[in-house]
């Protein structure tokens, strides 16, 4: 086991990078390990996602993907880690948790997404699958999720 934060790690070939941050919800909300001011967190921790990396993994999930939290009936996500993530860093793969109801993956091709990219959109296109591997309420604990990744 490699515990990485804010790093790259090269696991036979595939370049991962991790970061634990995520934006602080609210002064009295419980969970609040690598919290970050939600107006800093893109600048001071975002931005330091390196480009070509093959796996991203993050705590919280970018905003609007697989992040919906039915009780407060709201999307809790990251916008910061969105932007980063659609129009910079463009990983294959981005991994994340936080959000149990959102556990599952989602595919995001560019060329359906262009509002989301704007500007900084380019000609190529790419897919990236956003798996939330949040621990699905109701499941036993420990049960893998496998991706086939080809690289």
């Amino acid at each position: 086991m490699t515990y990485i934060q804010d790093q790259i790690i090269d696991v036979e070939g595939v370049c991962i990078y991790g970061s634990p941050w995520q934006p602080k919800r609210g002064l009295f909300y419980r969970a609040d390990a690598f919290s970050y001011a939600p107006e800093n967190i893109r600048a001071d921790k975002w931005t330091h996602i390196p480009e070509n990396i093959d796996i991203l993994l993050t705590h919280c999930p970018p905003y609007s993907i697989r992040d919906y939290n039915p009780k407060s009936a709201e999307h809790l996500g990251c916008p910061g880690l969105l932007d980063e993530v659609v129009t910079r860093v463009k990983p294959h793969i981005h991994l994340f948790g936080h959000m149990h109801d959102g556990h599952g993956a989602s595919l995001y091709k560019s060329e359906e997404n262009q509002a989301l990219e704007g500007e900084n959109s380019t000609s190529s296109s790419f897919d990236i699958l956003f798996v939330n591997l949040a621990i699905d309420q109701g499941k036993r604990l420990g049960e893998p999720v496998v991706i086939d990744y080809f690289y």
